[in-house]
């Protein structure tokens, strides 16, 4: 069972506190720490053991997977690492945003996973820390998405461990962008295959998908945005741990996010033109209805004046006295239905 924290009014700048939802379970911490010539990883429960590779000058990233445990998280105080850094890990509310410090930076971004069976996105806060030789990543829960560049540094290619600290931020990043490209198309796909159905179907059902998948689009939209702005300004920056050569690289990463808001703006454009669509459709359908009562109506004016005028009780109304007066009024009857269907199928009223 999961809780979820409602405010973070009247907390001291100085107090840690986690913002979102408590587990039950524990966080795991994974350090690797490597070289050209060597590499090395363990899981650790404190902080402590990790503070000696925090001070070498070997490349070392430490991953922790959950951010319910504060104490945890607080003990990398005793790293100078800045309180408000730690804050900012431990808020999942915070929008995505790039903060310089005294003897680290600090980035935060949002991750999603899409489940195509409940038509549904969870997000997942993400930070890095870059300190001295050191990068921490944060997530709010347990994932595998860096999983396969986890391999890459096992398997000690060279392009990853003989590069700077700078190339390792951006295949980190690189993974959390491309992953937005992924679940747009993923979601693109079902948007575009639900067109198909909006076509031959028209119902609240209908409808509500629409709002749905609007609502998925515009949630991710909105977090790309500022993650344009945030390595926007950690390019613009002079950042002491990123050299100029690798600025290619962010640029790359400044691309794909220009292309992820791009593929949201164009599916929210298309969302809007299917409620527009669904819109028309019903409305066009309203009209036929409309149109058919309108015709028995106008059909059955004339026949109901008929019949109002010999059902009154007048005694002298002459065709009354007549033998075949019944039958020549039925045929009277038929012959103005018959006469005003012809009219409506001229004038393309009705399809007859």
């Amino acid at each position: 069972m999961t809780q979820q924290e409602n405010t973070k009014k009247y907390i001291s700048p100085d107090e840690l506190v986690y913002i979102g939802k408590h587990r039950n379970t524990e966080v795991d911490v994974h350090l690797m720490d490597f070289g050209p010539d060597h590499f090395e990883e363990f899981s650790i429960n404190n902080i402590s053991e990790a503070r000696g590779y925090l001070e070498k000058k070997s490349l070392t990233w430490i991953t922790f997977n959950g951010l319910h445990d504060v104490d945890l998280v607080e003990q990398l105080k005793n790293n100078r690492i800045n309180s408000h850094i730690l804050s900012d890990i431990l808020d999942t509310s915070l929008r995505p945003t790039f903060q310089e410090y005294e003897n680290a930076f600090f980035i935060s971004l949002k991750m999603f996973d899409y489940d195509k069976e409940k038509k549904t996105i969870s997000t997942d806060h993400f930070s890095l820390v870059i300190h001295k030789n050191a990068i921490l990543s944060f997530t709010e829960k347990p994932t595998t998405i860096f999983d396969p560049l986890i391999e890459i540094i096992k398997k000690g290619k060279k392009r990853i461990v003989e590069n700077s600290m700078d190339y390792l931020v951006f295949r980190i990043l690189d993974i959390v962008v491309d992953h937005y490209i992924l679940l747009l198309r993923e979601l693109g796909d079902d948007i575009d295959a639900f067109e198909e159905i909006l076509l031959t179907e028209q119902n609240m059902e209908i409808l509500d998908q629409i709002i749905t998948y609007k609502k998925l689009v515009n949630r991710i939209r909105r977090n790309i945005k500022p993650a344009l702005e945030t390595i926007t300004m950690l390019t613009k920056y002079d950042v002491e741990y990123i050299n100029d050569s690798s600025s290619v690289y962010f640029n790359e990463l400044l691309n794909d996010l220009k292309q992820s808001n791009e593929i949201a703006d164009g599916y929210r454009e298309i969302l809007s033109d299917q409620l527009n669509i669904y819109h028309t459709t019903i409305s066009s359908k309203l009209n036929s209805v409309m149109m058919t009562l309108t015709i028995f109506s106008v059909i059955f004016i004339p026949l109901t004046f008929i019949a109002g005028i010999y059902g009154t009780n007048f005694e002298n109304i002459p065709e009354l006295r007549f033998k075949y007066s019944y039958y020549f009024m039925w045929v009277f009857m038929i012959i103005i239905t018959l006469f005003m269907l012809n009219y409506f199928r001229k004038k393309k009223w009705i399809k007859w």
